[in-house]
């Protein structure tokens, strides 16, 4: 498998690089303008569902070598003040999942100013909604 965020290309373009690189499934989600864009490649050993699609998420089930997990592949908001629509969508998933679940890409967010470099500072309660939803 290999997931990529911010492809900024359009799905012809993900078909194509996903054949030269031999991979015989793919999702994408188109970006945005001029930002975003998720994409998902996987061989045929490797049996992937779609659950959902949006242009912030890409939510499957992954069975693999008798292992099933889910993978989630985000690319958060860019706008900070819509944000916590995509952790509201985490707590919302968290409460139907007893498998394992792997998150992973761009949050687009940090978990306090210890990670901050450039900038003003921002008030610690700023980053409450993510610690919470990290920690379902």
């Amino acid at each position: 498998m290999i997931c990529l965020l911010e492809t900024k290309q359009r799905d012809e373009k993900i078909k194509d690089v996903a054949y030269e690189l031999g991979y015989s499934n793919y999702v994408t989600v188109p970006p945005q303008g001029m930002s975003g864009g998720i994409a998902m490649l996987w061989k045929n050993s490797v049996c992937v569902s779609i659950i959902s699609l949006s242009a912030n998420l890409v939510d499957t089930q992954v069975e693999f070598n008798g292992i099933s997990f889910y993978l989630s592949l985000v690319y958060g908001y860019p706008d900070p003040t819509q944000r916590n629509r995509l952790w509201e969508t985490f707590e919302r998933l968290s409460t139907n999942r007893n498998s394992p679940w792997l998150t992973m890409g761009d949050f687009n967010e940090i978990k306090g100013n210890a990670k901050k470099r450039g900038g003003p500072r921002r008030p610690e309660r700023f980053f409450d909604d993510f610690r919470r939803m990290i920690n379902i």
